[in-house]
């Protein structure tokens, strides 16, 4: 059930106060056109606060979208509308949840404290994810099942599990992500077969900042690492590969980057430095190269390679 389903032609409301315990607030029904401005949807039940389904379309502008049990916002099935300038808080699902090939645009919104992610897009959903401030969601953004995206100049704010995390084949382009904490999460989580980008942006107050495992891939340029309680980035695991170049990783508490049990790295033109552990630790049974990096002032040696010389080069 909803308390407003658009089911022919259009609707647009200004200023309106939506609820429904039992359901959704608004849903906008295939192809359809729904437009929500500075309206109030509070403690919607399991169809969450607004939904598109397939091929609908519109804007959410400006709205209150508060303590949904299902996602604050849902898009579905080539939905492709705009979801900006919103406060979406405190949902016991995510904030945001792009999935089954949804689109469209989710800028500037401030989405907090929710169960599972703020943004979430699975099931080869392919959104624009540009300017939003992300906090104290259990992961900032997540890809999932295949999930698609591109996340662009995003704040993420005292994660619990991760900021951004990539699983189950999902492939995710990620540029200019300023990442703050939380002291449990790890800043970047790469797992289950999936490939993440990532330029420019930091990550700083994590317990680990980069972990890509699981046969996965991660290319990282001119990303910055540093305040990290554990190592500051990790590949691990057969399959697996990392690509760094021109990156900082500093003061973190454990190894600059670690590569262990089979992974591959190609790390060029990075600087690490005055970190806890080894500025470059690399492992038995890795694959891969160092070269034209910076390493000084590490606390357990520059660079230890336990690979043999043939298979991992330094210079």
């Amino acid at each position: 059930s909803s308390a407003v389903l658009v089911l022919s032609g259009s609707l647009s409301a200004r200023n309106c106060c939506f609820t429904n315990v039992a359901g959704a607030g608004v849903v906008a029904g295939p192809g359809m056109e729904l437009s929500l401005t500075g309206c109030r949807l509070h403690k919607c039940g399991p169809g969450g606060g607004v939904r598109f389904e397939s091929r609908a379309r519109g804007s959410i502008r400006h709205c209150d979208v508060l303590r949904s049990c299902g996602p604050g916002v849902g898009l579905s099935e080539g939905s492709n509308p705009v979801i900006e300038g919103n406060h979406i808080a405190g949902g016991r699902h995510s904030g945001v949840l792009a999935a089954a090939r949804g689109r469209g645009v989710i800028l500037a919104n401030d989405i907090s404290h929710h169960a599972r992610a703020g943004v979430e897009v699975r099931d080869e959903a392919d959104p624009v994810v540009e300017r939003n401030r992300l906090s104290h969601n259990n992961f900032g953004l997540l890809a999932a099942d295949g999930g698609r995206g591109r996340f662009a100049d995003n704040t993420i704010a005292e994660s619990i599990t991760s900021a951004a995390a990539a699983t189950s084949g999902s492939m995710v382009e990620l540029h200019g992500a300023r990442i703050r904490g939380g002291p449990t999460a790890t800043g970047l989580l790469v797992g289950e077969g999936s490939t993440l980008t990532a330029t420019g942006g930091e990550m700083q107050g994590v317990a680990l900042a980069v972990v890509v495992s699981g046969g996965s891939q991660a290319r990282l340029a001119d990303v910055r690492a540093f305040h990290v309680s554990g190592d500051g980035v990790i590949a691990r695991g057969p399959g697996t590969r990392l690509e760094a170049r021109r990156c900082e990783v500093f003061s973190v508490g454990g190894a600059g980057i670690l590569v262990a049990d089979g992974a591959t790295a190609e790390v060029e033109g990075c600087r690490l430095f005055h970190n806890g552990g080894a500025g470059l630790s690399v492992g038995p049974d890795c694959t891969g190269s160092a070269a034209r990096n910076e390493v000084f002032g590490n606390g357990a040696g520059q660079v230890a390679v336990d690979a043999p010389e043939r298979r991992f080069l330094v210079s």
